[in-house]
């Protein structure tokens, strides 16, 4: 056996032997003060460790798992398998929901000098189908996130003319960001996501303020911006077209629509997977008005209300869903760590960013043990998101209705594109933190932090604190 052989051997035997223990991490009251935080891997006190295992094996309490070797390392039984630890779950934590944002432990090996290392349990849920696209504009499924312009050369400007412009004909037009006039709409863009943040973080404060306490919301750089999760709330058959706030314009289409909910229509083959109900559409002249959180996607746009006067069965398609905006969910430790200048022995995976349909309880989340109708409808709770998503689509869609005359089928592309630049604009003028593609804001119990960066940076001086305290003493 040649020796960096010998030597791997020898490690893997020395941690069977030692073995190792582990703290949870998300203790509360005094226990919480008695462990620690991540700094110390939750394990500043002995009566914080609630698993181990190893030749100094002793008696814990579990709390929610306990870990111990599939299989030891000896020196005469050896395999690059052996030391595997197999993770068992207490009755009492599988109905815990905090699976989905992740719990996360301390683990040390019980070796001189100490190692230790954070890990991470997460429930991950996939859709059993991909999402796909309801609308007039199929052209939005291909598109990415957007490129940033590099900043032009000043050029000589031209003298002025008093004739009129001339276009030529054989020029290739190129949309882009920079071909889109700013109107009075755009002034307020800031304000607007900086509302969808807000609106997401109150529906989620009020329905699951445990992960609340200290978080990041953030937004994707490019799209899709909105997910639509199919629904099945009741909708009622009115005559007053006053829940059709949007009047006639129906242009917006989702890119992404997944779950199972209530459709109406002809719906294609591509797409009946969304269906669990397909209903007729009466043929009198009325208005079918969903309730206050949900909308109805269809195959000629988005739209709060469908006029059966002029709903075709036999051409038209429509789906009940909730429209959530693609607002990102990072607990404030996990984000904390991915701005840690520590240098790893091997590469971190990158982190599982949830969205705000899962941390809600709908989407693929309502498949586990939540209910397909776990959002509550027509709560208070959910009003302040829903007024934000109206004013931004509202907006958005005045915008394309602006750009149409010029850009035909590509303005809600070209808007995408701009909206995808003005979040990056955010991010780099210092307003949110930048994770990845993310703009990303905290918030706790107090409420949203406008100034993120600030935050950021004072949290990762008090990480740095405390890590030189926990040296120190050790």
């Amino acid at each position: 056996m040649e020796g960096g052989e010998w030597r791997k051997q020898a490690r893997r035997v020395s941690v069977s032997r030692n073995g190792f223990y582990a703290c949870p991490g998300f203790r509360t009251g005094e226990m919480r003060k008695t462990c620690g935080e991540i700094d110390a891997l939750f394990c500043a006190s002995w009566s914080c460790i609630t698993t181990n295992d190893g030749e100094w094996k002793w008696t814990t309490k579990p709390w929610y798992i306990t870990m111990s070797f599939v299989q030891r390392c000896t020196r005469t039984r050896y395999s690059k398998t052996c030391n595997l630890v197999r993770i068992k779950f207490e009755d009492a934590a599988k109905s815990d929901n905090r699976w989905i944002s992740g719990l996360t432990w301390g683990l040390y090996l019980y070796q001189k000098p100490l190692y230790g290392i954070p890990i991470q349990i997460k429930l991950i849920v996939n859709p059993i189908t991909a999402p796909v696209a309801v609308g007039p504009n199929q052209v939005l499924s291909e598109t990415r996130k957007p490129l940033v312009p590099a900043p032009r050369e000043p050029q000589p400007r031209a003298p002025k003319s008093t004739s009129p412009p001339l276009i030529s004909t054989s020029s290739k037009y190129t949309p882009s960001a920079q071909n889109v006039t700013r109107g009075p709409l755009d002034l307020g863009i800031g304000d607007r996501l900086l509302n969808l943040i807000k609106g997401s973080y109150f529906a989620l404060n009020q329905t699951k303020p445990e992960f609340t306490s200290s978080c990041w919301l953030c937004l994707a750089t490019g799209p899709p911006y909105y997910e639509g999760i199919a629904s099945t709330n009741n909708f009622t058959n009115s005559a007053n077209p006053t829940g059709c706030a949007w009047e006639q314009q129906r242009k917006l289409t989702l890119a992404e629509v997944s779950g199972s909910g209530t459709c109406i229509g002809q719906v294609p083959p591509s797409h009946q997977h969304l269906c669990n109900v397909t209903l007729t559409v009466p043929s009198s002249n009325h208005y079918l008005v969903p309730s206050e959180t949900d909308w109805w996607a269809c195959n000629t746009g988005l739209t709060p209300c469908v006029s059966t006067a002029v709903f075709s069965s036999g051409t038209h398609y429509c789906v009940l869903v909730q429209v959530v905006p693609r607002v990102y969910y990072h607990s404030g430790d996990s984000f904390d760590l991915r701005y840690e200048q520590k240098t790893h022995t091997r590469p971190k995976r990158e982190p599982i960013s949830l969205t705000l349909a899962v941390m809600l309880g709908i989407g693929v989340a309502a498949g586990v043990g939540t209910g397909t109708a776990a959002l509550v409808h027509g709560n208070h709770h959910l009003q302040q998101l829903r007024v934000a998503i109206d004013e931004d689509l509202r907006a958005i869609e005045q915008s394309i209705t602006k750009l149409e005359e010029s850009l035909t089928s590509l303005s809600e592309v070209v808007l995408q594109n701009r909206r995808g630049l003005e979040i990056v604009f955010l991010k780099e003028g210092g307003l949110c933190a930048g994770l990845k593609e993310q703009c990303c804001f905290y918030a706790d119990h107090s409420g949203v932090v406008k100034d993120s960066m600030a935050k950021l940076r004072e949290r990762l001086d008090k990480r740095k604190k405390r890590e030189r305290i926990s040296a120190k003493l050790v």
